[in-house]
């Protein structure tokens, strides 16, 4: 996909935001009850057992590692990094969706500041700032040198919207932690 003008990216940022605010498809992925998670008991003296994650969510993770990426905002003058955070791939030309709070320096000060992302294979490559969307914390990026058929997560199709009660699954890179699967239920729109 090719946007020449800005009014197409206009159109292409509402629509993931609209996307978005509907439900990943990768997040309905699961139709059966998941598994119970299952918790260690700490043995006396350790520290606390990490908490095992369900088969849904092992599913969830190994199905979009590969498209879920880290954000960095880099400041040019020394290249020392200002902010971190999560994306993901929306397109295979290289669309990357993040949170405005994230990119949020490459609006207010793209003299100063500059992106990249990290992929799994931990190369990063530059990315610029196509649109953002403050009041839902959102801000779509592009891959300056995209290679072909990059991965993408899927939207959920709209005339499946998740029931109450479904499994969700929450995938990112928080605080630069490392790689994080968090399992909740879905209670419903915020009206």
């Amino acid at each position: 996909m090719k946007y020449h003008n800005k009014v197409e990216r206009q159109r292409l940022a509402r629509k993931i935001v609209l996307g978005i605010s509907g439900v990943l498809g990768v997040w309905g992925m699961v139709s059966a009850p998941p598994a119970q998670a299952q918790t260690q008991a700490p043995k006396a003296g350790s520290a606390v057992a990490p908490v095992q994650i369900s088969r849904d969510a092992q599913r969830a993770y190994e199905t979009t590692r590969d498209k879920l990426v880290q954000i960095r905002t880099l400041l040019r003058n020394s290249n020392t990094q200002a902010s971190l955070g999560s994306g993901f791939f929306v397109s295979k030309d290289g669309l990357i969706i993040t949170n405005f709070h994230v990119a949020s320096q490459l609006a207010l000060e793209p003299e100063r500041y500059r992106g990249v992302y990290v992929p799994v294979d931990g190369k990063e490559a530059e990315v610029e700032l196509l649109a953002f969307d403050v009041r839902n914390d959102l801000a779509l990026l592009r891959v300056k040198a995209p290679a072909v058929n990059m991965p993408q997560l899927d939207f959920r199709d709209e005339a499946k919207p998740l029931a109450r009660g479904e499994r969700i699954y929450s995938l990112g890179n928080p605080l630069d932690i490392g790689f994080a699967v968090t399992e909740g239920t879905f209670n419903g729109l915020v009206q």
